[in-house]
């Protein structure tokens, strides 16, 4: 198109403008507003501007900040507080960090990190989580703040990690059959264990809706590393999966599923009627075919 000359937008002028002023500037501002409005721009040496808000209206972005430069005399090191999970599950973790100075306000700190005594940027940074990525064992995290004269904490808030990157053992010593009876309940009980204590369990069930996929929670509890549930106001004319989730100190998960429904007079299985069941038979039959496990 360029090489033939056509043009590329032809669009009105006027309804070009009004587009901007009432599309793009407000997603800009949205944009804008999305960003950590912690990182100071300095477009001169020394000083330092902190844009602390955005917004547009009437075809014009505006924005509000604060300017600040440092204090050449200041020799006070800021304070460091650094979040701290004792056990965190491997890959990707995120630690909220905090600093306290005399002369420069907290969202003007920076920043140095290490782990295991390697640095994670070259130079300070700006950040309101350190994030890093890790592997099973035991690391040191290490942040010290500096100020924007430069004074770095001389006592890094340090942080022993364990990270654990195994999943819970979980065990269902009785959980309901694919077809209950109408009158009957649902009821289950488990055991679940891992190398280190605290580890939590939850139950939910859910019905599926007509489509056999979907569904919403109708009834859910909590329980330490044993438990037991006992359901007997089920609508009984629905599809159900029954989830049990047992969960270890790092957020790591082990869950087994169970699908089932109450045995019905006729056919009609859904609430939609005999046409409607066909999907819930097929995902019935499908759950029915073996318990779910899953472990992440």
């Amino acid at each position: 198109q360029l090489s033939t000359g056509e043009e590329l937008l032809d669009a009105d002028p006027a309804r070009m403008e009004q587009l901007v002023a009432d599309v793009v500037l407000p997603l800009l501002a949205d944009s804008l507003e999305s960003v950590p409005l912690a990182p100071a721009l300095a477009p001169i040496e020394g000083l330092y501007v902190w844009i602390k808000d955005v917004g547009a209206s009437g075809g014009w972005l505006r924005a509000s900040f604060d300017l600040y430069s440092a204090d050449p005399d200041d020799d006070i090191a800021p304070e460091t507080e650094l979040e701290d999970r004792s056990v965190v599950r491997a890959g990707l973790v995120s630690l909220k960090v905090t600093g306290y100075d005399n002369s420069t306000p907290e969202p003007l700190l920076r920043y140095r990190a290490s782990l295991d005594g390697e640095p994670l940027k070259e130079a300070p940074y700006f950040a309101e989580q350190i994030r890093f990525n890790v592997e099973d064992g035991e690391h040191v995290l290490e942040v010290a703040a500096v100020d924007l004269n430069g004074n770095a904490d001389p006592r890094p808030a340090r942080v022993q990690l364990v990270v654990d990157g195994t999943p819970p053992l979980l065990d269902v010593l009785s959980a309901p059959g694919t077809f209950l009876p109408r009158g009957g309940a649902v009821s289950a009980s488990w055991t679940s264990s891992d190398e280190r204590e605290g580890v939590r369990s939850k139950w939910q069930i859910f019905a599926l809706a007509n489509n056999g996929l979907t569904g919403e929670v109708v009834a859910e509890g909590a329980a330490g590393s044993a438990g037991e549930m006992h359901v007997d106001d089920l609508n009984k004319n629905k599809l159900y999966v029954l989830r049990i989730t047992a969960e270890d100190r790092a957020g790591n998960l082990t869950s087994e599923e169970f699908g089932f429904a109450f045995e019905q007079a006729g056919c009609r299985i859904a609430d939609g009627g005999a046409s409607d069941s066909a999907p819930l038979l097929l995902a019935l039959a499908l759950l029915a075919a073996g318990r779910r496990r899953r472990r992440r």
